[in-house]
């Protein structure tokens, strides 16, 4: 499945990245000044600060600015950018607007599970939690098996379009914004809220509750929308 959007497509965070890059580039935000609030910006620019979080992003990508924790945004020496070789990402969604995705179509399918799912089914996704817990500090085995779950949620749902969907939504996850942000937010004690939240899921399809297994996985790629949220940024 062709993960790219066509040629020469624009998302519009890239085009607030490139303007806010020339802005920088031109000396309108100097080197080492904090840029303005967030609001402001995103006031400023007529873009939701969704929008402009992830223009931040590529920015930071690019080596023009820097997310301090709980401080803001700082602009990049122009030595540091010049350094970089990183473009804005083409072609490539913003993370929170891939994970926006998630939540539909993955909500959707664990309803769809919690009506169709077999017994045998059920009790594969219940035993890829126990095994999630038990992975909790092996991180590449502990992301196989939650890409495992996701999946095999999709198979149960009994629409034979689920798992392909839900594989290319996660092949995202290795585009080079994803990369640089995702992995700050991979901390023990995150991965175990993400165990609770998948047993959570569990149980309602166990309970064949199809709203409540919805509204469990919506609630957890909520989670995740929040750690791409705040990660760094403030008002």
């Amino acid at each position: 499945m062709n993960l790219q959007s066509q040629p020469g497509s624009e998302r519009r965070y890239q085009q607030i990245a490139q303007s806010l890059a020339a802005r920088i580039d031109s000396g309108v935000f100097r080197d080492g000044e904090r840029l303005p609030a967030e609001r402001d910006l995103a006031r400023e620019m007529d873009v939701s600060r969704t929008t402009l979080r992830e223009a931040l992003i590529a920015l930071e990508l690019m080596n023009y600015v820097e997310i301090r924790t709980g401080s803001g945004i700082y602009v990049l020496p122009a030595s540091a950018r010049k350094s970089s070789d990183t473009p804005v990402p083409m072609n490539e969604p913003g993370p929170l607007e891939v994970l926006e995705l998630r939540r539909v179509i993955e909500g959707t399918l664990a309803a769809a599970a919690a009506e169709r799912a077999s017994d045998a089914a059920l009790a594969e996704i219940a035993a890829t939690v126990v095994a999630m817990r038990a992975a909790i500090d092996d991180v590449p085995l502990f992301d196989r098996l939650d890409r495992e779950f996701h999946l095999q949620i999709a198979h149960a749902s009994g629409n034979s379009l689920g798992p392909g969907l839900v594989d290319w939504m996660w092949a995202f996850r290795g585009g080079a914004m994803w990369r640089k942000r995702y992995g700050q937010t991979r901390t023990r004690d995150n991965r175990d809220i993400s165990i609770a939240d998948h047993a959570r899921i569990a149980r309602a399809l166990h309970r064949r509750a199809p709203d409540k297994a919805e509204t469990a996985m919506q609630a957890h790629v909520d989670v995740l929308i929040e750690r791409f949220l705040d990660l760094g940024f403030t008002d």
